[in-house]
């Protein structure tokens, strides 16, 4: 939290807008459990429970649909957050509207401990999600990407999300990120 030493207000709030992080572009895969990546993408002697903080050092995001986080104990989200740095974020699927409304649910509690790593809890569908498929059209991608960086359209984080995973592609769209220095 940054200090503030004046005691007008327009300094404090001038001060609060420049310490948070500009809207990013980031890349990441539905799940990090998946277990067609422990033959493709995770080291074979890797633990079980240091997949999270590898997969998190490669990517910047994950999507995790609602059945992958709905019995989400707080002690595990902590766990997450913990495992991942500081500009990782978890994007959630929407469910039941109802499913964290009330303070003191357990999932309120669960989300609260994610903290800023909580992208939102959206549907697929959310104009910020980019849906990436295996034969991705990178000059399109290129195309939305221009029109993101000129501020159309929706503002904030842009999360481009692999279902299937073709690490070759993902790669090619890293090296696109990189063109723009949104890698």
């Amino acid at each position: 939290m940054p200090q503030y030493t004046s005691s007008d207000p327009d300094v404090r709030i001038a001060t609060a807008c420049e310490t948070r992080e500009s809207p990013r572009v980031r890349l990441g895969l539905a799940d990090w459990r998946r277990p067609e990546l422990l033959d493709t993408f995770y080291p074979a002697e890797l633990p079980e429970e240091w997949r999270l903080s590898y997969y998190a050092s490669q990517f910047t995001c994950v999507w995790l649909d609602h059945s992958a986080w709905a019995d989400l104990t707080p002690a595990l989200a902590q766990q997450w957050r913990e495992d991942t740095g500081r500009s990782f974020r978890f994007v959630l699927e929407a469910g039941d509207p109802g499913f964290v409304s009330g303070q003191g649910s357990e999932a309120g509690e669960a989300l609260a401990r994610l903290g800023e790593r909580l992208a939102g809890v959206m549907d697929a569908d959310h104009p910020s999600l980019i849906w990436l498929e295996p034969d991705v059209d990178l000059r399109t991608l290129n195309d939305v990407l221009r029109r993101w960086l000129d501020g159309e359209g929706w503002g904030g984080d842009l999360y481009l999300l692999a279902r299937k995973v073709d690490l070759a592609t993902l790669e090619q769209v890293e090296t696109l990120l990189g063109l723009y220095s949104l890698g």
